[in-house]
């Protein structure tokens, strides 16, 4: 039997979201709920607290950490059926971290979001995460770690619903099923297992999609668009020609590591984690074209030839929200650059043995850009984001 699909959220959940959330950041926080494989999806939910889109599934097993936190005197359980959960949460005996793992086909989401919201004690110190995606297994997990752009598994949608993440924010750093535990780790101090390092340097910890210094106003959103927290990372990305390979300069100026994916014409992605800088060679015989793709739309498109005398730099300005690019000429002849995107349209002429600085603004854009150069065979695209370490906006992506 098909489940219906919820509309509207509770009342209560609407009243609860109205309330000033309570001082004291992460310390304020009494009980984590993981709610997993949720079947019914709601457009109120995701317009009224924070999305987590670039989640990805990896497996990770909440249940071999779930022994580390009882071991630690930390109070978990496991909830198969909404009324025992619902009792616990009106009876005052909620643990601390709880698992709830509806059967195969079921919804549990409208229950959940009611019980926590109809009792304001736990409503106000409560992070709910609502993972689409799961298996019902035990383990917590939707697959191994291939598939996804990042080496990270399939992404799945995850929304955050809590008192401080109120406002229709999404929330775009890369996470997988290993940062739920992180952020269980983080607030009660009991070192999950198993996470090696490439991973916890790839993934957030879910502390991202929380605002506990300020209140957020609901649904002051832009047509078309929606409020998105600050990302930890800005990467970029230059690549020229030197004899049989393309030189590439990957570039992070944030303060987490980026996971990046280069994904060559033909062959399988290599996927690359930049902390400051990287230097990678790419090697071609006559002809090359290949990609660098990134968290939140970042993306950098490379094709041409060899020989060729063109080359673009490209640094980003996150104060000022300029992308910057420097049009390079090796060769004995003018080379004319053609500049498409972002609604401009335009060409740059550079002389033999010269460059010329093109600053791109993006401000007007919300520091979204999308942008081709070409001469020739020559071409680079530059997409993504500026960060400029304060709250933005996300297009809302529709799918049909």
């Amino acid at each position: 039997m098909q489940v219906p699909r919820r509309t509207t959220l509770p009342r209560s959940v609407h009243e609860a979201a109205a309330r000033e959330p309570v001082r004291g950041g992460m310390a304020a926080l009494r009980h984590v709920v993981f709610l997993t494989g949720e079947n019914d999806h709601y457009d109120d939910l995701a317009d009224t607290f924070t999305v987590c889109d670039a989640f990805h599934g990896s497996g990770y097993p909440w249940a071999t950490y779930a022994v580390h936190l009882r071991d630690a005197g930390k109070s978990w359980r496991v909830y198969q059926d909404g009324p025992s959960f619902r009792a616990d949460v009106e009876s005052g005996g909620l643990p601390q971290v709880s698992y709830l793992v509806p059967p195969p086909a079921a919804s549990w989401a409208y229950e959940v979001l009611d019980a926590l919201a109809s009792v304001p004690e736990v409503w106000d110190s409560t992070a709910l995460f609502i993972d689409y995606g799961s298996g019902h297994d035990g383990e917590h997990g939707s697959g191994g770690a291939a598939g996804g752009p990042f080496g990270l598994g399939p992404r799945v949608p995850v929304v955050v619903v809590s008192p401080w993440t109120v406002g229709g924010y999404v929330d775009s750093q890369v996470f997988d099923q290993s940062s739920a535990a992180r952020f269980v780790e983080r607030w009660l101090g009991v070192s999950a297992p198993g996470i090696g390092a490439p991973q916890r340097t790839a993934c957030g910890d879910l502390t991202s999609a929380f605002d506990f210094g300020r209140r957020r106003p609901v649904g002051a959103h832009l047509p078309g668009w929606r409020p998105a927290r600050p990302l930890p990372y800005q990467p970029d990305a230059s690549g020229a020609v030197v004899g049989g390979e393309v030189r590439l300069g990957l570039r992070n100026s944030g303060d987490e590591s980026v996971r990046l994916a280069l994904h060559p014409h033909a062959g399988d992605a290599v996927h690359l984690d930049v902390r400051s800088s990287v230097e990678f060679a790419v090697p071609f015989e006559h002809e090359y074209r290949f990609a660098v793709v990134g968290p939140n739309g970042f993306r950098r498109e490379f094709a041409g030839t060899r020989g060729e005398h063109a080359a673009v730099e490209s640094s980003v300005h996150g104060h000022s929200r300029v992308l910057s690019m420097t049009l390079a000429n090796a060769g004995p002849a003018d080379v004319t650059f053609s500049l498409v995107g972002d609604g401009r349209d335009f060409k740059v002429t550079v002389r033999p043995g010269k460059r010329r600085l093109v600053p791109w603004l993006t401000a007007f854009r919300h520091g979204w850009y999308d942008l081709t150069v070409s001469s020739g065979a020559f071409r680079r695209r530059l997409a993504g984001h500026v960060e400029n370490g304060r709250e933005s906006v996300a297009p809302v992506i529709t799918r049909s």
